[in-house]
């Protein structure tokens, strides 16, 4: 697994979503360190999320900074709060690992 990437519509460099949690963790419930790159659109605040010019506006993308076991399931966590104050996105999935990594 080299990333876990998503796309939150709506969120613009005019009308930025705000990144609460973005994270991976394992199926112990321990976290893995991972780095968080974001489009135009999106600003971290519960965490950083570097700019990457190659996402798509309102792109995220997770990126584990250790080896993930193979064929181990883990779960991505991501809340964000809309620039206009409305309902927070939150959304959580779970993705496994492959024997490349």
């Amino acid at each position: 697994m080299s990333g876990t990437d998503v796309r939150v519509d709506g969120a613009t460099a005019e009308h930025p979503l705000v990144v609460w949690q973005f994270e991976l963790r394992a199926p112990t419930g321990e976290p893995v360190v991972a780095q968080v790159a974001g489009g135009a659109g999106l600003q971290g605040a519960g965490v950083a999320v570097v700019a990457d010019p190659g996402l798509p506006e309102g792109g995220l993308r997770l990126w584990p900074l250790q080896p993930l076991a193979p064929g181990v399931a883990y779960t991505a966590y991501l809340t964000a709060m809309p620039h206009d104050g409305s309902a927070p996105v939150t959304r959580s999935w779970t993705v496994t690992a492959d024997a490349g990594g």
